[in-house]
């Protein structure tokens, strides 16, 4: 199991189970009780999850990024009142899109699980 901040793995660890840093909750805990039991998947079993569960995390990531940013435009003192309400409205669009993103990791997440878990 390989568990990095890179993108692709090459080399002779490039068929290894691997888990993208930050991993979400949960797929840690599953990748090494599946070592730890002995259980080898094939890839193709949970990898699509994985590459999933990565996504869905960089999105999240992201929205909260440009949620924190709109906050700190919010704050500074030479804002408009018209450019404060847009961006007020945009905080509230991008905190739903945070929301649904966020119930979508933990649906994933026990996705991830119950398939690492499963008899192959």
């Amino acid at each position: 199991m390989i568990y990095s901040g890179f993108d692709t793995v090459e080399g002779p660890c490039k068929d290894a189970l691997h888990i993208s840093k930050p991993a979400a909750d949960g797929a840690l805990v599953a990748a090494m009780e599946g070592l730890i039991r002995g259980d080898s998947k094939p890839p193709t079993t949970i990898s699509p999850l994985l590459i999933e569960q990565r996504q869905v995390g960089d999105e999240y990531r992201m929205a909260e990024k440009a949620i924190q940013e709109l906050h700190n435009l919010i704050a500074t003192k030479n804002v408009d009142a018209a450019d404060r309400a847009e961006m007020e409205a945009d905080v509230v669009t991008r905190t739903t899109e945070l929301m649904r993103l966020g119930q979508r990791m933990l649906a994933l997440d026990a996705a991830v699980t119950t398939a690492s878990l499963q008899p192959m």
